[in-house]
């Protein structure tokens, strides 16, 4: 293996840390304790030598009296000390949710205590959370960064607490106790702790403009180690939590919760928020009823057709090797459960299971009659998501009226454009969800059947319907968008073919994804660099309906008085064009690249990767090589043509 690992080199370091736990997790936990050991360790020599250089300048000082050159080092050597200095010190942010007290939520806390002896948990106070995330987790955080006491943290969603009854959400509650246990803390939490840290160092680093080659040459290498061992300490603390729980409150109840997580998730809870998210484009302020609502739906039993569909769907999976947690096949074989893989099978297991059957442990949890505890659940999600809801509406004041003038044109027309018909289905998609937009994709398909995003989404939702058409669909998006989609494509169908059992046509498309997955990193680099003398340009290649729509966009923005736009010839994935605009504008605009580049973004579907550039940005070499492209002017501002526009 190279400094830098292949993605395949990166799956084969991960297989061999997983066959080495299964075989001698002895010595993979202290391979672990050295990885974090190594971490602590060079943090605190650079520390140490910049500590030592720093007194070295100061014996100059004193031996030699003060010189101005003695300014420069001394700041790069104090810049490094308390940019490490303050990595260490960073205190990592309380998980997010609400602080739930003994008083008003009695259940969950008699439920701790309950589970202390069981667990061996030290007698440590256990801080109780709840937010609006369909999951459950546990936290440690250390007072000082990477140093200090530790305050502990468990956080449960409200949506499973009304998907639970009362001895299923022990058992979640059981495994997300066994995580803080001290075997299980110590090496999740300190994997977790020191990549943190590396990433703050790094972020101050990088804001100081003072991370050097050790540092970035030692991270590049080191995270990659990191990681790996990260991923299979990770799923096997998961699995040994789920052991504790099962060992704490049954086999069956661990079982049943990790089923009704699998199937009510993807069929009740994922539905109703979509359709509660749609409304936030008409309605400035979240609805007072929405979990409400929530309980109500959680309430009625889902039909055994679509829990079949589900559970084969999740049975499928197996575990990957870039998983932070094991697949619900490996979780029920764990826990004795033989997973059942006929259609009757199925069919026998959803009804022997009761999954379609409602459960809920809401009022228990509250402390309140079932009236009370779904007011106090409203206050809850309005507060969490009053913000993210207000920013939804704003952006939707843009979407909304782009998809009513669309609309207005597909009436008067009787039809849409190849473009315009894929940026309505994105609309769709984005303000309502995937469910309300199969017939508009359906529609962009037979307009244009070559295009990628739409090809890609619908070929995705057959898929997850197990029909083969959707093979087709993601293999087209492929072709037609490489840089976009092969990866992700060939993972996709990857995943599928597993699912289906075709362990052979899974093989070959995993690694066909390995030198996708690299030929994605060089070129997602390549497109980072910006423009330079030695680039070679062409011709944009656009059609004239894309040029007439750049054209109309630009000459609403009264302050661009030139574009050009060329395409820059690329090494990696040169299936997709990587387009360069060059803006000339006036010197009383005062907007940012950063507010036009989103705005082009979400006028313009062909752009998928492209660089812009004001005039003053680029030197004179690199302007003139793009003015020289033919064609490359595609917007000079008219006053006639704008006065008569206006």
């Amino acid at each position: 293996m190279g400094w830098l690992l292949s993605a395949e080199e990166k799956h084969q370091l991960i297989e061999s840390y997983e066959d080495q736990m299964r075989t001698n997790p002895f010595g993979f936990r202290w391979k672990v304790f050295g990885l974090v050991a190594l971490g602590y360790a060079f943090v605190w020599g650079v520390l140490f030598l910049n500590i030592l250089f720093l007194a070295g300048l100061v014996w100059v000082v004193v031996q030699h009296g003060f010189h101005w050159w003695l300014i420069p080092a001394f700041g790069l050597a104090l810049s490094f000390v308390i940019a490490t200095v303050r990595s260490l010190l960073v205190r990592l942010p309380q998980p997010g949710g609400l602080l739930i007290d003994e008083q008003e939520f009695p259940f969950l806390h008699q439920k701790v205590k309950e589970l202390r002896k069981p667990l061996k948990l030290r007698k440590k106070e256990v801080h109780l959370l709840i937010d609006w995330e369909f999951n459950a987790y546990a936290a440690s955080r250390p007072k000082f960064g990477l140093f200090g006491p530790e305050r502990f943290y468990v956080c449960l969603g409200l949506p499973l607490i009304g998907t639970l009854n009362e001895e299923q959400l022990t058992a979640v509650l059981a495994h997300e106790l066994a995580h803080l246990s001290r075997k299980q803390r110590r090496m999740s939490s300190r994997l977790f702790r020191i990549d943190g840290t590396w990433s703050e160092l790094l972020v101050r680093l990088e804001k100081h403009r003072i991370s050097g080659f050790p540092f970035r040459a030692f991270t590049k290498w080191y995270v990659q180690y990191l990681g790996a061992a990260g991923l299979v300490a990770f799923r096997a603390a998961e699995l040994e939590a789920d052991d504790l729980a099962a060992a704490a409150v049954g086999d069956r109840a661990m079982a049943e919760a990790n089923l009704r997580v699998a199937t009510r998730g993807a069929l009740v809870v994922a539905p109703y928020w979509e359709f509660v998210w749609s409304k936030a484009p008409t309605v400035e302020l979240p609805a007072v009823k929405s979990v409400s609502g929530l309980i109500q739906r959680l309430k009625e039993p889902i039909s055994l057709e679509d829990a079949v569909i589900e559970l084969r769907w999740s049975l499928g999976e197996r575990t990957r090797a870039t998983d932070t947690h094991p697949s619900l096949f490996e979780r029920l074989q764990r826990q004795g459960v033989t997973p059942p893989e006929t259609e009757d099978e199925l069919k026998n297991f959803v009804a022997s299971w009761n999954l379609t059957r409602p459960e809920s442990c809401v009022t228990k949890v509250i402390n309140k009659g079932e009236r009370e505890a779904e007011i106090i659940l409203d206050i809850v999600w309005e507060y969490l998501n009053l913000l993210p809801w207000k920013v939804r509406h704003e952006e939707s004041k843009i979407l909304v009226p782009m998809m009513l003038k669309l609309d207005q044109e597909w009436k008067e027309k009787g039809g849409l454009g190849k473009e315009k018909a894929w940026k309505r289905a994105a609309l769709t998609l984005d303000l309502h969800g995937l469910k309300k937009s199969i017939a508009m994709l359906e529609y962009v398909i037979d307009v244009d059947a070559e295009n990628p995003d739409a090809n890609f989404v619908y070929g995705q939702h057959l898929l997850r319907h197990f029909d083969d058409a959707g093979i087709e669909h993601v293999e087209k998006a492929m072709q037609n968008d490489p840089l976009n989609f092969r990866k992700q494509g060939l993972e996709t169908l990857a995943d599928y073919y597993r699912r289906k059992k075709n362990d052979k046509k899974y093989e070959e498309l995993l690694q066909e994804s390995f030198s996708a997955a690299d030929e994605f990193e060089l070129a997602l680099k390549e497109r980072d660099e910006k423009v330079s003398p030695g680039d070679r340009f062409a011709e944009h290649g656009l059609s004239s309906e894309d040029l007439s729509e750049l054209e109309e966009m630009f000459s609403d923005l009264d302050f661009i008085k030139q574009v050009f736009l060329v395409r820059k010839e690329v090494k990696h994935v040169p299936g997709s064009p990587l387009y360069v605009f060059l803006l000339v504008t006036r010197k009383t605009w005062g907007k940012s690249r950063k507010s036009l580049r989103t705005l082009l973004a979400t006028n313009l579907a062909f752009a998928r990767s492209m660089q812009l550039y004001f005039s003053n940005e680029l030197g004179y070499s690199v302007t003139r090589k793009i003015h020289k492209v033919p064609g490359s002017r595609i917007y000079r501002y008219s006053r006639k043509r704008n006065k008569k526009k206006a």
